[in-house]
C-alpha cells in the first residue's frame, strides 16, 4: 500500500483475523504519514514565507478540513505543524536511535527509535518537547541510522513561532 510516497507492508494474511491493535497501529501510521511527510507537490498551496519556514495550506477534499505544514528552508524532510516538529530520514538511512539538544541545554539521553519511527524513517517531537522547541532559538538532532551512519540536523528556530502563528491564523490546528 503506498501513501504519500510511503510504502506500507500491512502484513495481513489472507483469512487472518484483523485485531483491533493492528487497526489502531495502522491508523496511527496513516495519520502520521499523511500529516507529515507528503511529497513536495502534495504540500498544498504556498501561503507564506516566514524567515526560514515556508508555510503551505491544504484542504481535504472530503471533509473540507484545513491543514498546514511549514518546511524548513524548502526541505520537505524538516516539517512543522501547529503541534509538532518532524524530521524524515527516508532515503538517508532510516532511524535507529537519536539524541537532541535544545539551545545550549545538555543533549538528551540516547533515545532508541520505536517500531513506528523505524517504519516511517521519521522522528516527531510533540507535547512538552515541542513546547520547549517553540521557546528555543536552536535545535540540534543527531541520528544513528539503521545503516550505522550518523545524520545531523541543526536548525534555527528563531522564526518558528511566527510560522506557527501564521498557520493558526489561516485556520490550521493540526
Amino acid at each position: 500500500m503506498a501513501i504519500g510516497g510511503l510504502s506500507l507492508a500491512l502484513g495481513f494474511n489472507r483469512g487472518a483475523k484483523v485485531t483491533s491493535a493492528r487497526v489502531v497501529l495502522l491508523g496511527l501510521i496513516l495519520a502520521v504519514a499523511t500529516s507529515h511527510f507528503a511529497r513536495a507537490e502534495g504540500l498544498g498551496q504556498k501561503i507564506s514565507v516566514v524567515g526560514d519556514w515556508t508555510v503551505y495550506q491544504d484542504k481535504d477534499s472530503m471533509t473540507d478540513a484545513v491543514s498546514c505544514v511549514a518546511t524548513y528552508k524548502g526541505r520537505a524532510q524538516v516539517q512543522a505543524t501547529t503541534t509538532s516538529l518532524a524530521f524524515s530520514f527516508r532515503g538517508r538511512g532510516g532511524v535507529s536511535s537519536y539524541k537532541y539538544r535544545i539551545d545550549e541545554a545538555p543533549p538528551s539521553d540516547l533515545v532508541l527509535a520505536t517500531d513506528i519511527q523505524k517504519q516511517l524513517d521519521s522522528i516527531i517531537f510533540e507535547s512538552d518537547t515541542f513546547a520547549s522547541i517553540m521557546a528555543a532559538k536552536r535545535f540540534r538532532l543527531q541520528v544513528l541510522t539503521i545503516l550505522s551512519s550518523v545524520a545531523d540536523e541543526d536548525i534555527s528556530l528563531a522564526s518558528l513561532p511566527q510560522a506557527v502563528a501564521t498557520m493558526k491564523k489561516h485556520g490550521c490546528s493540526n
